[in-house]
Formats: structure tokens, sequence, C-alpha cells
């Protein structure tokens, strides 16, 4: 791409290439090897970091920075979540989730909605009620 100069000839006009980062992120508790949840890193507020949980891979862990509404890193999924920026790694790629973590993840969650199931039955109550009209 090139401007006409003033004078009546052309330079070339730059155009700043500006690299995008990549703010994906995995969540760790604990320690750093402890990765339970994907997200996206939207701010650094010192010693924290806000983020989004984009992929929860333990429900049932505990959020390390909890509030009342928002316990568990299942309950913070597509929220904005404090997390300790320690326990926080940049990843280019975090989508390359090992199959054995997925088929572990996989396992927990029926086992969740099996417990579900089995505790309204004892309820009286069912998922699926349908009625004849």
């Amino acid at each position: 791409m090139a401007r006409r100069s003033p004078n009546g000839g052309y330079h070339p006009v730059v155009i700043p290439v500006v690299d995008t980062i990549d703010q994906t992120c995995q969540l760790a508790v604990g320690c750093k090897e402890n990765i339970v949840a994907t997200g996206t890193t939207l701010e650094y507020r010192k010693p924290n970091v806000l983020v989004v949980i984009d992929m929860v891979l333990s429900p049932d862990a505990h959020l390390p920075i909890r509030t009342t509404e928002v316990v568990y890193v299942s309950d913070g999924l597509g929220q904005h979540i404090l997390w300790p920026e320690k326990l926080v790694s940049q990843a280019a790629v975090v989508n390359k989730v090992s199959k054995s973590v997925i088929k572990a993840f996989k396992e927990k969650l029926e086992l969740s909605l099996d417990l579900a199931c089995d505790r309204l039955a004892l309820n009286g109550c069912s998922l699926f009620e349908f009625s004849e009209k």
C-alpha cells in the first residue's frame, strides 16, 4: 500500500502488525500442577488475576477464592473469577487435554448425574415426568 506524498511522489505506508496475545490459561488449586479448569485471562489485579472459567476439569474442586454464591469450580463456569496469580499458567494451547483427563471427567460427570437421579428417586421425583392429556 502506498500513499501520495505532498511533492507528488509515493512512499510506502507502514501498517504495524500487532501480535495478539493468547489469553488462554490453565487454572490450578493448591499447586500449579493440580489443574482444575481452563479459562481466559482478563486482567491482572496483583496478587490475583481476573479470569473467566471456560472449561471445568474438576467440578467438585473448591475455588481458591470463594464467595457465598460461588464455591466450586463448576459454580464458576462462565463467570468472572479472581484467581491467585501463582496458580494461573498461561498456555498457548490448552485444547489438547489428554484423553485420560477427559475420560476421567466424563466418568465423574456420569457418576454425579447418576447420584442426582438416585436422590430424586428417593424423594419420589423424576428428571423426566410426562403427563398424558
